[in-house]
């Protein structure tokens, strides 16, 4: 199993098991949104949207296909609360000018949509080059993401 399919699937069997409510799917690509999610949670009026950068060259597409989608599909989306999760590898530490960029569109892309909210966060693994072992922190950085993703959805549901 490669690294990003291993981290994906131990992050939506966590959030199934924990936040059982919400429905979770992975590598989905819901009716007419643009492209496939690394992780799409959705729960009556809610979306939750995960996408996590292992060491993609151009992070900011990513949020690029969720704004298109909003803006092509107001009318749909209107009602609908939207949380973009963007996770960010260890691997942007070498590559901080593409975090960079992606966030401020992520920043723009909320401030157009009251619906929208957009966040980062870190995931503190440095994908292995092919075909060499997983970093000895790896279960740990899951988790540790896992935890801090749990935290943020219960408190966006309380607000």
């Amino acid at each position: 199993m490669n690294f990003e399919r291993y981290c994906l699937d131990k992050i939506l069997n966590c959030l199934k098991g924990s936040i059982a409510y919400i429905k979770w799917e992975s590598q989905i690509s819901p009716n007419f949104w643009h492209g496939r999610f690394d992780l799409f949670g959705q729960y009556e009026n809610k979306v939750y949207i995960i996408e996590l950068e292992f060491k993609r060259e151009d992070p900011a597409t990513n949020i690029i296909k969720v704004f298109r989608a909003v803006d092509e599909n107001l009318q749909i989306l209107n009602k609908t609360k939207i949380c973009f999760i963007h996770i960010f590898s260890d691997f942007f530490n070498l590559k901080k000018e593409k975090r960079i960029n992606a966030e401020f569109v992520g920043k723009k892309m909320s401030k157009e949509f009251n619906n929208l909210e957009y966040i980062s966060m870190d995931f503190n693994a440095v994908p292995p080059v092919r075909g060499a072992s997983f970093p000895s922190n790896t279960d740990r950085a899951i988790k540790n993401l896992t935890i801090e993703i749990k935290e943020l959805i219960k408190n966006l549901e309380n607000i």
